[in-house]
């Protein structure tokens, strides 16, 4: 987004019982940004068997519940819209979900998904093929609830994932209305080792030349250096930094873990043509594993 504020909410639920969480918490954002909201379900189209033939008697029935589906989703949706306190409109139609709510996001622009994910097992979750497509078929930020865990709105304890791409700047201003009203967060940043980003032989051959961990510890203090400048620039204390070495995604949830936190804020890098495919290993890894609510800034 233009200036990291969203000017729209979208928030594409199913018409169940977890529906109500994840309504609540988009308007409770919606609220505190002061702009609207849009509650949307997409119900995709039902399977029609060999087209091609006369099968009327099952067209007219697939007809007939694709229209129970669509009324019964309206009329939820509508009461979730009764009780937001923010401006909000019902948007229910038949489609091919991904590509509705893509298209709804980029038409009117500056807009900021909710979406809800659900349990797997243990800390894993398991994001939907449609809240999967999304994250790859948007540009825009999108805030992924856990309706199961949710008694409140409010974002008492947030980890804010940082690295040194261009985007962190960014980042860190979605980042600051979650921490103004949080009770405490941690800014987090991930040093991979270079052993296991060169590879063990590659870097055994290049360490004749730089012993590696000297090049370990430069790369440390210069992203250390870079972190702190860059959250100093934000108005935030260099003291909420924690710098860690290992892999990111799996640090990162470990950290957030420990912290207690119900909301990491991270990047998730370039949009080139390979995130568009899929998101990168860190942002997946997190959103596979986190133990809280995630929001992708981009």
């Amino acid at each position: 987004m233009a200036n990291d504020k969203p000017k729209h909410i979208v928030c594409a639920v199913e018409p169940n019982e977890e529906a109500n969480d994840v309504v609540n918490m988009a308007a409770h954002v919606a609220q505190r940004e002061g702009c609207d909201l849009t509650i949307m379900h997409v119900v995709p189209p039902l399977w029609q068997p060999y087209a091609d033939l006369n099968f009327t008697p099952v067209v007219e029935t697939q007809v007939a519940m694709e229209e129970d589906l669509l009324g019964n989703a309206r009329e939820k949706l509508a009461a979730l819209a009764a009780n937001t306190g923010v401006d909000t409109s019902v948007m229910v139609v038949k489609g091919d979900p991904i590509s509705v709510i893509a298209e709804h996001v980029a038409t009117l622009g500056d807009a900021l998904v909710v979406m809800g994910v659900h349990n797997r097992h243990g800390l894993k979750r398991l994001l939907g093929s449609t809240a999967h497509g999304v994250l790859n078929h948007t540009d825009g930020p999108i805030l992924l609830v856990h309706a199961d865990e949710h008694d409140t709105l409010q974002y008492d304890n947030v980890v804010v994932a940082l690295d040194t791409a261009p985007s962190m700047p960014e980042v860190l201003a979605h980042a600051l209305p979650y921490i103004k009203n949080a009770k405490q967060f941690q800014i987090v940043t991930v040093v991979q080792s270079l052993v296991t980003t060169m590879g063990a032989l590659q870097a055994s051959a290049f360490a004749t030349s730089w012993p590696m961990t000297d090049m370990q510890e430069d790369m440390v203090k210069a992203v250390k250096s870079t972190i702190e400048a860059a959250v100093t620039e934000a108005g935030l204390s260099t003291d909420s930094i924690i710098l860690i070495e290992g892999d990111a995604a799996h640090e990162i949830c470990n950290a957030a873990q420990a912290h207690g936190a119900d909301l990491i804020i991270m990047g998730a890098g370039q949009r080139n043509i390979v995130d568009r495919i899929l998101l990168g290993s860190t942002a997946h890894g997190v959103l596979n594993n986190t133990p809280c609510d995630v929001y992708i800034a981009r």
